[in-house]
């Protein structure tokens, strides 16, 4: 590699995209892969929601193996997974 290769890869032409638009896809991609209750929340929600705390049935869910994170990934889904639920019912009445 030389120096010609370099300027190439630190060139200001080449700018990396910005931490908000790099998270607004992340959380873009979550919600089109996501099969339950967490895709119908706030982005800022999204975002912050960890695998473990995905509906049991969704692709997206993985379990903790820290067990303070399995805690808390049950205690939220306890938590909020009916009330999306009964929102989106509600939106949504088939």
């Amino acid at each position: 590699m030389g120096i010609k290769d370099l300027l190439t890869i630190f060139s200001p032409a080449k700018a990396q995209s910005s931490p908000d638009q790099s998270i607004n896809e992340s959380v873009a991609k979550v919600k089109e892969d996501c099969g339950c209750y967490v895709q119908f929340m706030d982005n800022e929600v999204v975002f912050q929601v960890r695998w473990g705390a995905h509906g049991l049935d969704c692709p997206l869910y993985r379990q903790s193996r820290d067990p303070v994170d399995h805690v808390a990934d049950l205690e939220f889904r306890a938590k909020f997974e009916p009330m999306v639920n009964r929102h989106q019912a509600i939106l949504n009445p088939e």
